[in-house]
């Protein structure tokens, strides 16, 4: 039952509980339950994705970072980045990597020097995003 609730939202977060408890066979108070109760246990969250151009973010880069020592100064400041739109621990060549999002150039450049002198931060290597092709963020259920 949860996990066609979650498809359906997946499909639309904004369909009505009534709409949502049709498709599933529940009553719409039931449906509002299940719901909520997968809201509030953070097994799923409804939001809204923004292209950055909307918002004149228009230079999107990818960073790879390396890290000296303990990384927890280095994940904190790239936690509190606005500008930075993605970031993860990763394994391989890079202990980190990162989408950062500017409205300009000088933009980017500064917030890499910005990502570079954090405490804790070895190197940064960063790439440019030419264009979007693929962004999935609808893990299919079941």
């Amino acid at each position: 039952m949860d996990r066609r609730l979650i498809s359906l939202l997946q499909h639309d977060g904004r369909a009505s509980f009534a709409d949502l408890g049709v498709e599933v066979g529940l009553s719409t108070s039931a449906a509002r339950t299940r719901v909520l109760r997968l809201l509030e246990s953070g097994t799923v969250h409804v939001g809204a994705r923004i292209h950055p151009g909307a918002l004149g973010r228009v230079h999107v880069v990818g960073v790879g970072l390396t890290f000296a020592g303990d990384p927890a100064k280095a994940v904190e400041t790239m936690t509190r980045l606005p500008e930075v739109v993605y970031f993860a621990t990763s394994v391989g060549r890079y202990d980190a990597i990162a989408t950062l999002s500017a409205h300009s150039a000088d933009g980017v450049l500064q917030l890499i020097e910005t990502v570079r002198a954090a405490p804790g931060v070895r190197s940064v290597s960063a790439w440019t995003h030419l264009r979007l092709i693929k962004e999935l963020y609808d893990q299919r259920v079941g």
